[in-house]
């Protein structure tokens, strides 16, 4: 029986369940349904030493086959030893009921000869002594045995009477002789005097049981030495276990013999364990490819090559990120390493123990490493958390591609690294080659014939617009063609603007197929079978779809402002960004320039509103303030009841009469800024190309009554809502009916007044 010299642990408890782990899909516990018999204290201890036994054999670094059979030897060990010690401990217990008998016989021999009177004779002995004599004779030799017999046949066969003769006669000298000498003077003498047959059997059996009791005394420490060194084996030298082993009883040691042993035939037991340790290897294999793991990674890094920003800063972008995968993986890599030693101690070990339960029968020694599978379940899902937390880094926030990386091997992972390392000296050259395309100066000389086209599209444009040749202007509004004019104007500037929103797109398109050309041109040249060629090699093919599909939208965009015009439309696409730009500013200006003078020929038809109606008012104030209404009114503001109609209403148009004339100035300083934000519109952009007739000074020549426009400080804003609603009040001044306007005002004033009184 092998030994490791291992501590002893703690009484065992009920054999808990194992928690979970991620990376063994369910270990269940290993004796979840042992019931062990109930032990005491010291067999506890006893049983706990055994158990770290076996668990030494479990975790041992060696072939899960020499494990087997390791466990195999300490199980017939323990209870080969175990059975020895007891029946040492059985031989022992007879050797010690064997000296009891012999001895007593022999002390009772020893004690008869130093009795004067009263001495018995051997078989007086054998008599009195027949249980003891029975054991001498079991215990003695062959031959010792057969002397015994034949000098106690021989004294049986003598008659009694000849005995009792001789001692009577010779009684009186042999009690002188004992009285009077010393009894090393009496055996002196009875070395040279002749014996009786009675003396010599009982000298004989003094003999006997003198060499039985040396014998037995001789085989006793022969069984203790033996006993000693099974003890020592079974508690591996160990001096606490050692003391409850010899202080446990046989009764109590018997309890571990009727535990099972392990076969001594493994085969058995090796073929049902190489099954186990299959079924161990597959629950925990990796169930995810290198390839998929890859085709995640590319798609990841693909996405961080979209958007609009140059292909130089997305490659730098994506060398850092490639470079923190590989910092990543690193770390990733040493965790799923130390999990894998532990999944390598534990899957056998949970083999082994499960075939030794389920197979050998023996649930007592599979629980014994039950602490040691909790221990490593728990190690394994503690570093199950770890490689979540690190594979969820990797994925940047890709649950699928997390667990991948969560259940992938070192190996692979390793795999998966490789591809991702660039050499600094080559990482260098890819961001120095930033291939950039430079604006073609043949497009400059198409800009003057796109700026004349527009100047002759616009000029034919109006004339088709005016309602009758020679009109201006205010005719063209009056008839709505402005409106018209300027949503077509507003059309045209957003077409413009989508035309060379898609050019550029298209030409910022072409930057990033060159520079993408150009680094794979330089990867190809070194040899590089890295991801990131392969990915610069899917970029490419996605910077083409793109472009395509750019061209393809700039060819909708053309083909539907060009109408067909083949020439419009090679104007379009020849022309320059920055003669876009001023094409695209002319046109705000324009559209900006009608606006304003819509809103200025609203203002002025507001103004030539106001002031009729300041007019009316005015000769309405003439015609009923007679000198009878402006006694009243002054009397009135003395004494109430003085106040007509009449003059009330006086009173009212002379405010509304106020307020108009108020709005009108403030309404006439609203059309001198509108007259002034024109001439400014219309100086903004001096190309007289692109400058339709009626733009700036040349239109403000349609303007009524403009020299009456005079720059005055007014204190009140104009207000379009107050103005309708001062035209609304004049209404109230207007003549009900013909036979009220025909009585004269006096004579109503003069009979209101006298109602009053």
């Amino acid at each position: 029986m092998r030994c490791d010299n291992v501590e002893v642990s703690p009484p065992r408890r009920r054999p808990q369940e194992c928690s979970k782990s991620p990376g063994l899909k369910s270990p269940s516990r290993v004796a979840k349904d042992v019931i062990l018999p109930v032990w005491s204290n010291n067999q506890k201890v006893i049983i706990s030493h055994f158990s770290a036994q076996y668990e030494a054999v479990f975790i041992k670094p060696e072939p899960i086959k020499d494990r087997l059979k390791a466990l195999i030897d300490v199980s017939h060990n323990i209870h080969t030893s175990m059975q020895q010690l007891i029946t040492l401990r059985n031989d022992e217990q007879k050797i010690i009921a064997t000296q009891t008998q012999v001895s007593a016989l022999f002390e009772a021999i020893n004690n008869n000869d130093t009795y004067i009177l009263g001495r018995a004779y051997f078989l007086e002995f054998v008599n009195r002594y027949q249980l003891s004599f029975e054991v001498l004779l079991t215990a003695a030799s062959e031959q010792q045995r057969k002397a015994l017999l034949s000098i106690k046949s021989t004294l049986e066969m003598q008659p009694n009477q000849w005995t009792k003769v001789a001692s009577i006669v010779f009684a009186p000298l042999i009690t002188l002789g004992r009285i009077s000498l010393s009894s090393q003077t009496q055996e002196l003498l009875n070395s040279y005097l002749p014996q009786t047959l009675d003396a010599q059997a009982k000298q004989l059996m003094k003999e006997v049981a003198r060499d039985v009791l040396r014998q037995l005394q001789n085989t006793k420490k022969e069984i203790n030495g033996t006993e000693e060194n099974i003890l020592n084996l079974l508690s591996c030298n160990n001096s606490d276990v050692k003391k409850q082993i010899q202080n446990e009883s046989s009764e109590g040691l018997s309890q571990f013999l009727a535990l099972p042993v392990l076969p001594l035939n493994a085969q058995d037991l090796e073929i049902a364990l190489s099954w186990r340790l299959v079924l161990e290897q597959v629950k925990s294999s990796a169930c995810v490819s290198k390839l998929q793991i890859q085709e995640l990674l590319q798609r990841h890094y693909l996405q961080i090559m979209d958007g609009r920003v140059e292909e130089r800063e997305k490659m730098d972008v994506l060398l850092t990120a490639m470079q923190n995968t590989v910092v990543l993986l690193n770390d990733l890599i040493d965790l799923t390493a130390e999990k894998e030693k532990l999944i390598a101690q534990y899957q056998p070990i949970n083999a082994l123990a499960q075939v030794v339960i389920e197979h050998a029968s023996n649930a007592f020694i599979g629980a014994a490493v039950n602490d040691t599978l909790a221990r490593l379940n728990q190690e394994i899902s503690a570093l199950d958390k770890e490689i979540e937390k690190q594979a969820l880094f990797c994925a940047r926030e890709d649950k699928q591609l997390q667990a991948c990386l969560q259940q992938s091997t070192v190996e692979h992972l390793r795999e998966l690294q490789q591809p991702h390392r660039i050499d600094k000296q080559t990482e260098t050259l890819l961001l120095r080659s930033a291939a950039t395309l430079t604006p073609d100066p043949m497009l400059l000389d198409a800009d003057d014939t796109l700026k004349e086209y527009f100047n002759q599209h616009y000029s034919a444009l109006i004339e088709q617009k005016r309602p009758r040749k020679n009109e201006r202007l205010q005719d063209l509004i009056e008839c709505s063609g402005l409106l018209e004019l300027i949503e077509y104007v507003d059309s045209v500037e957003t077409q413009l603007r989508g035309i060379k929103s898609v050019r550029q797109e298209a030409d910022k398109m072409a930057v990033r197929i060159a520079q993408v050309n150009e680094v794979l041109a330089l990867l190809q040249k070194q040899e590089n079978e890295s991801m990131f060629t392969h990915l610069m090699i899917q970029r490419l093919e996605q910077l083409h779809k793109m472009a395509k599909q750019v061209d393809n939208r700039k060819e909708e965009l053309l083909h539907a402002f060009s109408q067909g015009n083949a020439d419009l439309k090679n104007k379009l696409i020849n022309h320059s960004y920055n003669a876009f730009d001023t094409i695209i500013e002319e046109h705000q200006v324009l559209k900006d320039c009608m606006k304003e003078y819509l809103q200025l020929s609203d203002k002025i038809q507001l103004l030539v509103e106001l002031k009729k109606s300041d007019s009316f008012i005015s000769d309405f104030i003439t015609k009923r303030e007679s000198w009878w209404v402006q006694l009243t009114n002054f009397l009135a503001q003395f004494f109430s009841f003085f106040q007509t109609e009449v003059g009330d209403r006086v009173n009212k148009a002379k405010a509304l009469k106020l307020e108009i004339e108020n709005l009108s100035t403030a309404c006439e300083q609203e059309i001198l800024t509108h007259i002034e934000k024109i001439q400014s519109l219309g100086k903004i952009n001096p190309v007289e190309q692109l400058n339709p007739p009626f733009l700036g000074d040349t239109l403000l020549g349609d303007l009524p009554l403009m020299h009456d426009y005079k720059r005055t400080q007014s204190s009140q804003t104009f207000d379009t809502e107050k103005a309708s609603h001062l035209l609304a009040n004049v209404s109230f001044f207007q003549p009900s009916t013909p036979s009220s306007m025909s009585q004269a005002p006096e004579e109503n004033e003069k009979n209101a007044t006298a109602k009053r009184v």
